[in-house]
């Protein structure tokens, strides 16, 4: 028995892509007797339809769904059945029951094996919802040795932790994982870089798929500490709070982290606010920033158009201070209002969703109508603005690629 794992790739920076770890970690939950494979599809690129497999099992962000749904109708038409997992899935059940034959709400640990069983049993159900989050202990190493490294920068991910204590209106990390923060234990996570090392899956850097991986500063000091031992390099997501403690910095940069990408978001107080995310301290950015990179760690940093509060003077605002902080690679996001968030569930209220069309909801278009700025403009000064620091961010990832050899 055949089981084909379609993995919907998306882009990351400019250019090479970031490998998601939720079809790579299903497979290595799959019983040894039966024969797996990953299948990279980047997203709207041409694809083949095969016979010879006996389940599919795709896992689905929003923007990559219509196309999703695509795949899965074509092989439900063949006769061949299709579970559907990930964040959207999770969000739409029955939207995604319209396209195939299973769904799995939330993480696949702890149903996985039902779905598994009740397929050679020919007894699928149509819902498969955990009762509960897993153990992360009991998170076993991703097989990323299935991916097609050929598309991505680097394919030796690996995530120390889930979820996010915080509660901002826009994100759909806590409604995917909780609004909790769960670790690995520092042991296991050692021990999966250890094993790409000897079966030669490191390469070049460790992407580390958190949220934020610098949440609980006592298992970060612990993890990085432990990590200095293995002499590699490696990039993640964190809280520009991160530069509140020397130590925990100094440890990052001793232990090989060559990048952060920076949720900053805004640089005014009163659109944090709107959001739920005024733990940003915008007083301590520019301070903030600095010491990051004055430890040799390159910023990604986030920012999104488009809050309730922006009016047109936020696009040079941003400019402005990008400029005076020297961030490394800016990246621009237009305000989305994603699936079972609750700024979805407030602008549908306001009748304020103009497009459902899922594949726009990639931070890039401008989905719905923001309050003091036209769409049309929210558009065009995204794109303006991406122009403007295009020699700044070709300059920060030729920086990275010097940082990686």
């Amino acid at each position: 028995m055949n089981i084909k794992f379609i993995n919907i790739i998306s882009p990351m920076i400019s250019e090479g892509y970031l490998p998601m770890l939720g079809i790579p970690i299903v497979a290595a939950l799959t019983p040894d007797y039966l024969d797996i494979e990953i299948e990279d599809i980047k997203k709207n690129s041409k694809y083949t339809i095969r016979n010879d497999v006996d389940l599919i099992a795709i896992s689905v962000l929003t923007t990559n769904a219509p196309f999703a749904y695509e795949i899965s109708q074509a092989y439900r038409d063949i006769g061949k059945k299709v579970v559907l997992g990930g964040s959207h899935p999770s969000a739409l059940p029955h939207e995604a029951l319209n396209y195939c034959d299973a769904v799995v709400i939330g993480e696949a640990e702890l149903v996985w094996k039902n779905v598994i069983e009740d397929f050679i049993n020919d007894d699928l159900k149509s819902i498969y919802r955990a009762s509960s989050h897993c153990d992360m202990k009991d998170v076993p190493f991703s097989r990323i040795d299935l991916l097609n490294g050929s598309h991505y920068l680097s394919k030796s991910a690996i995530h120390a932790s889930r979820g996010c204590p915080n509660d901002c209106d826009y994100c759909s990390v806590t409604q995917f994982y909780g609004r909790s923060y769960r670790t690995r234990p520092v042991e296991n996570i050692i021990q999966e870089i250890i094993h790409f090392k000897e079966n030669g899956l490191y390469h070049k850097y460790i992407p580390f798929n958190d949220d934020n991986i610098a949440c609980n500063k006592k298992y970060a000091k612990k993890l990085f500490t432990q990590l200095k031992e293995l002499n590699i390099k490696w990039i993640s997501q964190a809280n520009v709070s991160i530069a509140e403690d020397d130590e925990l910095l100094k440890l990052a940069s001793e232990s090989g982290c060559i990048s952060l990408y920076l949720g900053i978001e805004s640089t005014s107080p009163l659109s944090l606010e709107s959001v739920n995310k005024s733990f940003n301290n915008v007083k301590k950015y520019e301070e903030s920033i600095k010491k990051i990179k004055d430890q040799g760690i390159l910023i990604n940093g986030s920012f999104i158009f488009g809050f309730d509060t922006d009016d047109c003077n936020v696009f040079n605002e941003t400019l402005d201070f990008i400029e005076r902080t020297d961030i490394d690679i800016p990246v621009f996001c237009i305000y989305t209002p994603y699936s079972g968030t609750r700024v979805y569930q407030r602008l549908e209220d306001q009748n304020r969703i103009i497009n459902r069309d899922w594949s726009m909801y990639d931070l890039n278009n401008v989905v719905y109508l923001p309050k003091l700025i036209k769409p049309e403009v929210l558009q065009e000064q995204f794109r303006n603005a991406y122009k403007s620091v295009s020699s700044r961010s070709q300059k920060g990832l030729n920086h990275f690629k010097e940082k990686w050899n």
